[in-house]
């Protein structure tokens, strides 16, 4: 999705990418400023870290239970930085786990867009 969204958007702003393994983000924001040396892409080392910085805000993550504890981490480290910020969640999870999530980011003060992807 980061390889995409640089190679065919106009940026204003830096992208910002984040993994839990700060080498597999270092590596693809060169691989990115390789390749698209026009486009600025910059590393998160931290979830708190990304929400302040990013206004619409993109996770995929492997199943339910890791989506849940990163919605708990944003939010709680956000401290009402939530506010009137974008999140998009593409990770398959249930829809009792969608249900939560939504509720979790709007309390939060965020607008939540549920976005699964199937497959890859």
């Amino acid at each position: 999705m980061v390889r995409n969204l640089v190679k065919n958007k106009s940026l204003d702003s830096p992208l910002i990418i984040y993994n839990r393994t700060t080498s597999k983000s270092e590596a693809l924001q060169k691989e990115l400023k390789e390749s698209y040396p026009d486009k600025s892409v910059v590393v998160s080392t931290s979830i708190p870290d990304l929400v302040k910085k990013a206004d619409i805000i993109f996770s995929i993550l492997g199943n339910d239970a890791s989506m849940e504890e990163l919605a708990k981490t944003a939010t709680e480290s956000a401290s009402g930085s939530l506010k009137g910020k974008l999140w998009i969640d593409c990770t398959s999870v249930g829809p009792e786990t969608t249900d939560k999530l939504a509720e979790v980011f709007e309390r939060a003060g965020a607008e939540f867009v549920a976005s699964p992807v199937f497959g890859m």
